[in-house]
């Protein structure tokens, strides 16, 4: 009977952590902040380096109120739609040559864009934000400390 016990227990511990998963709209958001957050933020009218990305999709280039833009995102015609984020996220230069988003490189992975711009357009449809509350039935308290502290910098 004694053997049992300590199986008996890593077994509940295990199925504990069974749904410890992220939620999709959580992976986004840690992607977001992954690339974008150092110098952005989904608050509206909150400019930091960058402007507020708040209800950016579907936008003009280069029209967030109360930011000074350089010349060729302001002169730029082009609509932040998901086919111009995309293109932007992944080759910056040669989507809108004269941007100021340097060190920017862009981000290889077509499937850290996709989350990107799914996050962007959560955000943009007037989406609850992803808190540190949304995330109590996940065990992983790691990743709760690190979206909280996200958050919290906001």
């Amino acid at each position: 009977m004694r053997l049992a016990l300590p199986g008996l227990l890593a077994a509940f511990i295990l199925s504990m952590n069974a749904g410890a998963g992220w939620s999709q709209e959580e992976d986004d958001l840690l992607t977001f902040n992954s690339y974008c957050r150092q110098c952005h933020v989904t608050n509206e009218g909150d400019h930091r380096l960058g402007p507020s990305l708040y209800g950016i999709v579907g936008k003009e280039v280069g029209s967030q109120e109360g930011f000074n833009y350089s010349s060729a995102m302001a002169n730029s015609d082009l609509v932040w739609d998901e086919e111009t984020l995309d293109a932007f996220l992944e080759q910056p230069d040669e989507t809108l040559p004269g941007h100021n988003m340097k060190p920017f490189a862009g981000v290889p992975s077509a499937e850290e864009r996709a989350k990107i711009i799914a996050y962007l357009k959560a955000e943009s449809e007037d989406r609850p934000l992803t808190t540190a509350s949304s995330f109590a039935g996940n065990s992983s308290s790691a990743a709760e400390v690190t979206l909280c502290f996200a958050r919290a910098k906001q």
